[in-house]
């Protein structure tokens, strides 16, 4: 739902170029489907609606950790 494309598309795009794909991605969404379908674009994590805060946290914090290493 995003006016300039899909997160799907997005995600696949930054993570298939050469200066952002060591950026980390969390696709998030409310659509039952959207799991699988974002597997696609190789996120690096990914939440489903309705989501915990503290969850959230936690799990950037991993991908930031994980980055660092």
């Amino acid at each position: 739902m995003l006016p300039d494309g899909n997160g799907i598309e997005i995600c696949h795009d930054l993570k298939n170029d050469l200066f952002t794909k060591h950026i980390p991605v969390i696709v998030m969404s409310a659509n039952v489907r959207s799991k699988q379908i974002s597997e696609m674009a190789t996120p690096d994590d990914y939440i489903s609606k309705p989501f915990d805060l503290d969850d959230i946290e936690n799990r950037i914090k991993k991908l930031l950790a994980k980055k660092a290493a």
